[in-house]
Order: C-alpha cells, then sequence, then structure tokens
C-alpha cells in the first residue's frame, strides 16, 4: 500500500462498514490501494449483518426508538427493512456508479470535508465543479443543513474503531501473513472490538444474556 508521504507499507486497505453506535458490522480487508469500487458490496454485507442482529435481538417489551441511523464506510430498495437508514461515505468513494447503484440511502462527500462546509455556508455559490448529473445532485443535497449535518457524523462513526484499536486496544499491526489468516485476525479484532463497546455502553449485561438465551 503507498503510505502518506511517499513510500510503501506491506499492508491492507481494510474496508469498514460502521453502526452508528460504533459497531464494525462489516469488513473487508483489501489489496486495493482504491477505495470507489469497495461501495457497492460493503453496504450489502451490512445489510445482511443488520436483518442478523435484528433477528437475535431479546424481546424485552420495550419501546426500542426509532430505527438505527448512520452507518459510516472507511478505507469506511429501502434502508428501512435492513436496519440501515443512511451511509456515509468520504470522497474517495464519490462516483455516478456508487450513487446511483441499488443500496440504502447514501450521502457520498463530493470534495474534502472544509470544501462541503464553505459550500453549505453559501448554498447559493455559482460552483458546479466536476462529474455527472447524480455527482451534481450529490453536492447540492450536501450543501442543505439537514445533509451537510448529517454528513458531518461519518468522522466520528468510521473513525473511533480505528482509534480504539490502535490506541485503546494497542494492536497496530496483524501478526500473521497472507489474506486469508490475515483477513481471519482482523475480524476476530473487530469482534473483539465490538464486546469492548457492548460491555462499556452497557448493553452486554446478564441480564440481556439471559433474554438472549431465552
Amino acid at each position: 500500500m503507498p503510505v502518506r508521504g511517499g513510500g510503501f507499507i506491506q499492508g491492507y486497505n481494510t474496508q469498514n462498514m460502521t453502526s452508528e453506535d460504533e459497531l464494525i458490522i462489516a469488513t473487508e480487508p483489501t489489496g486495493d490501494p482504491v477505495d470507489c469500487q469497495w461501495f457497492e458490496p460493503m453496504p450489502g454485507r451490512a445489510q445482511d449483518a443488520a436483518a442478523l442482529i435484528g433477528a437475535h435481538r431479546p424481546d424485552t417489551g420495550a419501546d426500542t426508538g426509532p430505527d438505527p441511523g448512520p452507518a459510516g464506510q472507511e478505507h469506511d430498495g429501502s434502508g428501512q427493512d435492513s436496519g440501515i437508514g443512511l451511509a456515509l461515505a468520504d470522497a474517495g468513494y464519490c462516483s455516478e456508479h456508487n450513487l446511483t447503484c441499488p443500496g440504502p440511502d447514501r450521502l457520498i462527500a463530493t470534495g474534502k470535508g472544509r470544501d462541503l462546509g464553505k459550500a453549505a455556508r453559501a448554498p447559493d455559490s455559482d460552483s458546479p465543479g466536476w462529474g455527472g448529473p447524480a455527482i451534481q445532485a450529490m453536492r447540492e443535497r450536501l450543501k442543505t443543513p439537514d445533509g451537510i449535518a448529517a454528513y458531518r457524523q461519518r468522522g466520528h462513526i468510521a473513525e473511533t474503531p480505528h482509534g480504539h484499536i490502535k490506541h485503546n486496544m494497542g494492536l497496530r499491526q496483524l501478526s500473521v501473513r497472507g489474506k486469508p489468516k490475515a483477513a481471519a485476525e482482523w475480524e476476530f479484532i473487530c469482534a473483539v472490538h465490538n464486546l469492548f463497546k457492548a460491555l462499556s455502553t452497557g448493553h452486554l449485561t446478564p441480564q440481556a444474556l439471559t433474554a438472549l438465551a431465552g
């Protein structure tokens, strides 16, 4: 993989779909330095995971609140049935195909975050920029208060798990080589991260485990 500042590192470009509560619900280590082609397959895997979570959620009889919120995609029919209401992705995934392919509703950045914020503060500015009709429509959507507010959640949703794994868990490199082994190790790391989140947020309690077993 090429690294910032020049040179290369032996590693993978990991694609993650992360839920609003920072669980990694779909992941795939890839050997591709470019993200764009991985947007379409990842939400499908996340939808499968969301359906599995929904099918095994204990019925406590309490109001579970509104449908889950955004899912951030990282290097991150209607979504209502899948449990994914909105997918958020950075500019590395922006293309006409990724904006129009089947899947949940999505916000994909059409440029750098600071440029999106500047455009949202001056929505009437005439700056069509690059891209076809879908990209132009997304550029206009990200100028709206709702659009830019929703997209600004992407950073903490998609990046927080990486910070937790690298800094809190102290895992900054894989210990095995070869994609099958590396993928298995990475998936195990993500599972441990998810357990940490479930414990720290109070969702994995004796009562919840008893209800799940029942």
